[in-house]
């Protein structure tokens, strides 16, 4: 009679072990979707910013804090938990030998584009 009890009661103990496993894989599942979730719209967001400075001003910023306040209330967080890997592109003055064009920004790097520097999740 106790060794019935005592196999009901490793039965009982396993089973609730199986179902916490289970419901911890599908919270981290779900936790990672809304990660990436919010890292697309932050990203779109801050490609928004980007082009509609471009837009504004004929060229790219040198940097993402120069989005501040106009374009970004504030530069985002990667929710990832890692900092910002920016596209950047150099741009040089253009010699007047060559009939006197002007560079479409000034001199120096400008923010093109912004990713995530999270392994895994640098193509976004």
């Amino acid at each position: 009679m106790r060794l019935r009890w005592v196999i009901v009661a490793v039965v009982v103990v396993l089973a609730g072990g199986a179902l916490y496993v289970q419901q911890r894989a599908r919270m981290e599942r779900e936790r990672k979707t809304a990660r990436e979730t919010a890292l697309r719209d932050t990203l779109a967001a801050m490609r928004k910013a980007i082009a509609n400075f471009h837009e504004d001003n004929g060229r790219y910023p040198g940097t993402l804090e120069e989005l501040v306040p106009k374009y970004l209330r504030r530069i985002p967080t990667d929710p990832m938990g890692t900092p910002w890997r920016v596209t950047t592109e150099e741009t040089v003055e253009v010699p007047n030998d060559f009939g006197g064009l002007k560079p479409a920004a000034p001199q120096g790097t400008v923010v093109i584009d912004v990713h995530s520097s999270a392994p895994g999740y640098g193509e976004y």
